[in-house]
């Protein structure tokens, strides 16, 4: 885990641990657009809110910050859910879901941005 910018830099090759929190809806009954949110936390503190892709969403906040380790990501429950073992590679990507194809990876870009 870490605890502030400096401890990211102080400890160059570990492991961070993140905790996953499902959003709960805002009212029952509510729109696709209200499930399936996740919130990030490392330490304590949020570092994705509102995610539907958070495990990518997590890699890209964890890069700005300088972390480029592996992270362990866990649930609510506190089991292991999953494991990011390269941060810069998960930054790149991002899930998208089409009209005619299922669940894929694609190339992250940022909102707005054409080459």
């Amino acid at each position: 885990m870490l605890d502030s910018p400096d401890t990211i830099f102080a400890a160059p090759c570990r492991t961070v641990t993140a905790l996953l929190v499902p959003r709960k809806p805002t009212r029952d009954g509510s729109g696709r657009q209200d499930w399936y949110l996740y919130d990030v936390l490392v330490d304590g503190e949020v570092i994705v809110s509102g995610s539907r892709d958070p495990e990518h969403d997590l890699a890209r906040a964890l890069l700005a910050r300088g972390v480029t380790d592996s992270v362990k990501v866990h649930g609510e429950d506190g089991k292991h859910r999953s494991t990011i073992p390269s941060i810069e590679r998960a930054a790149r990507y991002t899930v998208s879901e089409g009209r005619t194809a299922g669940l894929r990876l694609v190339k992250w870009e940022p909102m707005g941005w054409r080459p």
